[in-house]
């Protein structure tokens, strides 16, 4: 494993430690919800780049 790999790992690793638990169920409600909207068509999932192109296109107006 490289050693970019393991500190990601070790990252990851000491943030899940530190989080409450009331966040990460919100985190998980939030991110069903989402899910839930884009498999009912309600929105429409947009690609990385894309949206930060939007983003920065509103910013520049």
């Amino acid at each position: 494993m490289s050693l970019r790999l393991i500190l990601a790992d070790r990252l990851v690793e000491s943030i899940e430690r530190n989080v409450d638990a009331s966040i990460t169920q919100a985190h998980l409600a939030t991110v069903k919800r989402r899910r839930d909207e884009i498999r009912s068509g309600m929105v429409e999932a947009v690609d990385g780049e894309e949206a930060l192109a939007r983003v920065r296109a509103s910013l520049r107006a």
